[in-house]
């Protein structure tokens, strides 16, 4: 008669077990070093100072990220003689 053993072999099972482990830590790093893209908008307020008349202009932005946004939005602002322009990502 033969006999089969169905021992385990911790040692094996703790090694299969440790690089399971590294692989999941290096895949939620991964994961949470991705840069977020999101949908943003640009609020920009003119106001005219010799009789303090406001507009504000609302500018999709589209999908990007923050840092880009802040840049494309702060990039609207101009200068005009008379008129005080600030402009702000939603």
């Amino acid at each position: 008669m033969s006999s089969i053993c169905y021992c385990s072999n911790k040692k094996n099972n703790i090694i299969i077990m440790k690089k399971l482990s590294l692989v999941a830590v290096a895949a939620l790093f991964a994961v949470g070093l991705s840069s977020c893209k999101k949908e943003y908008t640009c609020t920009c307020t003119t106001t005219e100072q010799n009789n303090n008349t406001t507009t504000s202009t609302i500018i999709d932005l589209g999908k990007q990220k923050k840092k880009d946004a802040d840049k494309a939005c702060t990039a609207r602002i101009q200068t005009v003689p008379g008129y005080t322009m600030t402009c702000a990502v939603d």
